[in-house]
């Protein structure tokens, strides 16, 4: 690498490296919850519209896995192209995980970076509850290890994969689509067993 050859050369350097170092953290949280963000390549042509009002046989044959991956991969080309209007599509008005995403675009934006290279793959996806136009979903999914690159192309810092995490997702349809309305960590489930009976 080129050296640095004066004080105001390194001067200028370490504010950047602050900054990519915020933006990676502030990128990490956001992509880390979950979510969903975003993610897999298995979900080509999946469709979101919702013609008609739900019925108990729309409930039984809605795929909410190809919900949530559509969904995922939005947030996450919605990141990787720095786009608010994208990223504000995957959620549901007032939603407040909407505002917490766009600050954290912003961010990423005022530093002059984007994530490459992210891919995130739905393990599972499990129906919680549902209510007329909002349902809660249980989903599992992953995140691949990326890169953080400037406008150059030149990688500014680079973050770990992300394994398997559990979250709770609350959806509201909008019009003709499923879009998110708040992504929570899950509690654990935990097995109880069935007290033993003495002869």
């Amino acid at each position: 690498s080129a050296a640095v050859d004066d004080g105001a050369g390194r001067g200028r350097g370490r504010p950047r490296l602050a900054v990519a170092a915020l933006a990676l953290t502030l990128l990490i949280a956001a992509v880390g919850i979950g979510a969903v963000w975003g993610r897999h390549d298995h979900a080509n042509g999946v469709v979101l519209s919702v013609p008609r009002p739900a019925t108990t046989h729309d409930a039984a044959t809605t795929s909410w896995r190809e919900v949530v991956v559509r969904l995922e991969q939005r947030r996450v080309r919605a990141f990787a192209s720095s786009s608010p209007a994208m990223l504000r599509a995957v959620y549901a008005p007032g939603s407040p995980g909407a505002a917490h995403d766009l600050a954290r675009l912003r961010n990423l934006r005022r530093a002059g970076l984007r994530p490459s290279g992210m891919r995130a793959t739905v393990v599972a996806v499990s129906v919680q509850s549902r209510s007329g136009d909002r349902v809660v979903l249980r989903a599992v999914d992953s995140l691949s290890a990326y890169r953080l690159v400037g406008p150059d192309g030149r990688v500014a810092a680079r973050a770990p994969a992300r394994g398997r995490t559990d979250v709770l997702m609350t959806l509201q349809r909008v019009g003709t689509q499923w879009r998110v309305v708040e992504v929570v960590a899950a509690q654990p489930t935990i097995a109880l067993s069935a007290p033993s009976t003495s002869s």
